[in-house]
């Protein structure tokens, strides 16, 4: 379908970061689809704003997950002795960068990298060579952005655990849909400081970051 409107890395580009509470909407939309896919037995390997477009109809924005090329391309490549990581290293799931096969858990934990960017406007791990920042996904914790509720912030980190199995189940992410977010994770008192942004870094940090948002395929042989 074509759809009319940009995806939510050029809303980022345009507005720094985005309010918590239209944050959390944004989410619960991309959660919602999530739920749908992993219903079907698909799992998206790519959730990122490139791959989330803002539908805006009749005055309506309705986030869309789209590009399952990635998921296609694993699923449907010939068997070989290699594994392959395939998917945006700023937004890979622990597990992936230790060679484990990608599961819902895997998406949910990409959901929630998007939404810390959409909180702070820069990804928690950014900033040197995709292995770089895959490492990190594994090794560091993410640092709780300024100003930031503690039931969103708990939230957060449901989705950030190192561990699939600490992550939110399909039952638990449902039942994060439902009611305004303000109710769910209170008032923020103000929105949260923007951090460091691509503008903002010199020239080589920035190509560092730009490359961590570029899907990779790394294939390696497990040694016996």
């Amino acid at each position: 379908d074509l759809v009319p409107g940009a995806d939510l890395r050029h809303e980022l580009r345009q507005r720094g970061t985005i309010p918590p509470r239209d944050a959390v909407w944004l989410i619960d939309q991309v959660l919602a689809g999530l739920s749908a896919v992993h219903s079907a037995g698909i799992v998206h390997r790519d959730i990122k704003p490139e791959n989330v477009l803002l539908d805006r109809r009749d005055g309506r924005v309705v986030p869309r997950i789209t590009d399952f090329g990635i998921a296609r391309m694993v699923e449907q490549g010939p068997a070989a002795r290699s594994t392959v990581i395939a998917g945006t290293p700023d937004y890979m799931a622990p597990e992936l960068a230790d060679g484990q096969p990608p599961t819902p858990q895997s998406d949910l934990y990409a959901a929630g990298i998007l939404l810390y960017e959409l909180l702070c406007g820069v990804t928690p791990f950014a900033g040197g060579s995709p292995l770089v920042v895959m490492r990190r996904h594994v090794t560091w914790a993410p640092g709780r952005p300024a100003g930031l509720p503690d039931p969103l912030w708990g939230f957060l980190q449901h989705l950030l655990a190192k561990d699939p199995s600490l992550r939110p189940s399909g039952a638990d992410v449902a039942r994060v849909g439902g009611g305004r977010p303000d109710e769910r994770f209170g008032r923020p008192g103000r929105q949260p400081d923007r951090g460091v942004g691509v503008a903002d870094l010199d020239e080589e940090p920035r190509r560092s970051i730009v490359a961590a948002r570029r899907p990779v395929a790394v294939s390696y042989t497990h040694l016996t």
